[in-house]
């Protein structure tokens, strides 16, 4: 018993196996629908067709992300003085692959780091 990578089913080992219909479909439960040879359900598939149509060009989102650098490397340092100009920099160069190791893991682990 237990989950199984072939099946994609993750079987209850405290039901007994018999051959009533009602009780297997109890103990049988699917975890995740990523079987290729089954197509998606019609309604999730339009989802999932609508979702993936709109995005945020990469041009936009990077020639935004640089303008607000550039200006905050311009700015900081005069509000703080003790902040270096590449200090501030150097956040702005790091800031990206933390926030994806962040979400990353909040991914793997179905959980919110906030609360820490």
């Amino acid at each position: 018993m237990g989950f199984t990578t072939s099946s994609r089913y993750w079987q209850s080992p405290s039901l007994p196996s018999t051959n009533n219909k009602k009780q297997k479909q109890i103990a049988t439960l699917l975890l995740s629908h990523d079987k290729p040879e089954e197509p998606l359900p019609p309604l999730e598939a339009r989802l999932n067709e609508f979702f993936m149509k709109d995005h945020v060009p990469l041009w936009f989102a990077a020639s935004g992300y640089t303008a607000l650098a550039a200006s905050t490397v311009g700015i900081i340092p005069k509000l703080f003085p003790s902040a270096k100009w590449y200090y501030v920099l150097i956040s702005y160069l790091i800031a990206p692959v933390l926030g994806f190791c962040n979400a990353y893991g909040c991914g793997l682990t179905d959980c919110s780091p906030a609360s820490t």
